[in-house]
């Protein structure tokens, strides 16, 4: 057995200690008075989103296999090719009315495709016919300079009726989940492209070294490596223009001394707790380095 297959067969082990029997890996919702066992689709993609950037993992895995079956657990029972963070009849009590959202379902389909489990026509469909629907119509003044129309907003709402809410905040690395998928699915001509990627390399360009600005970019993902990890995926998948603006980001993250300011967190709730953390992303980024 050669040394990368030894690796990948150590990961699987210890990996499996962070997998539940239904294929979901566990995250950690980490609130001040303590922390609760979560299982959810969005941190599973993740995990399986750094597997296969690690290049040496085969979809027929059956870690791999069941984990997929839990994303697509997570799609919508109402309107096909739409996900939410949690499987409908799982989602905690507190979060019975959290809608299916553009992040999930941009992270979700691409992992799904990626694997096998959709086709190209099945994402693009997607593309076209969900996620456009819900390009944000105005710059909803005042707003943050950063902030344009035809970007995409936070949550799905039924025929598009939620894009122009201030509730549907913009996010940075949201769109730029949205990037990855779209040049994936070489739809980057579509609307929603290249204004997303002119947003994401103005906020970037706008928020500096200021520890606030870049925080202010994302706000569900309080921990500014996240956002790196999404831009490195998304150059990855053919977003090119988004080289630069990444790089400057590193750079600012860097002189700002803020890359570590969450450390573990993948996302949280818009400016504020809860965080989540996720062992099982954790530990398969640690076997890349």
């Amino acid at each position: 057995m050669s040394g990368m297959a030894c690796g990948m067969d150590s990961l699987s082990k210890r990996l499996t200690a962070y997998q539940a029997a239904n294929g979901a890996f566990v995250s950690w919702i980490v609130q001040r008075d303590g922390e609760i066992e979560d299982y959810n689709g969005f941190a599973t993609a993740l995990v399986l989103r750094a597997l296969r950037q690690r290049g040496d993992v085969s979809a027929r895995e059956p870690l791999c296999q069941v984990a997929l079956d839990f994303l697509e657990s997570c799609e919508s029972p109402d309107r096909a090719g739409a996900f939410g963070f949690w499987p409908v009849q799982q989602r905690p009590i507190w979060a019975q009315r959290v809608p299916c959202d553009i992040d999930d379902t941009a992270v979700i389909n691409l992992e799904l495709a990626q694997y096998g489990r959709r086709t190209l026509d099945e994402v693009q469909a997607v593309v076209y016919g969900l996620l456009m629907a819900h390009l944000v119509q105005n710059e909803r003044r005042p707003g943050p300079p950063w902030l344009r129309p035809l970007v995409f907003p936070t949550w799905i709402g039924k025929g598009g009726e939620t894009a122009n809410t201030a509730a549907n905040p913009v996010d940075c690395c949201v769109n730029t989940n949205v990037v990855a998928l779209m040049a994936y699915t070489g739809l980057t001509h579509l609307p929603g492209y290249s204004e997303a990627c002119g947003m994401i390399a103005d906020g970037i360009a706008w928020a500096g070294d200021s520890p606030l600005r870049i925080r202010s970019l994302t706000p569900y993902y309080p921990q500014p490596t996240e956002f790196l990890y999404a831009l490195d995926h998304a150059i990855t998948c053919g977003a090119v223009e988004l080289q630069a603006p990444r790089d400057q980001l590193a750079n600012d993250c860097a002189a700002a001394g803020v890359e570590g300011s969450q450390p573990g967190a993948i996302c949280s709730n818009a400016y504020a707790d809860p965080i989540w953390r996720c062992p099982a992303l954790s530990l398969v980024r640690a076997y890349r380095q």
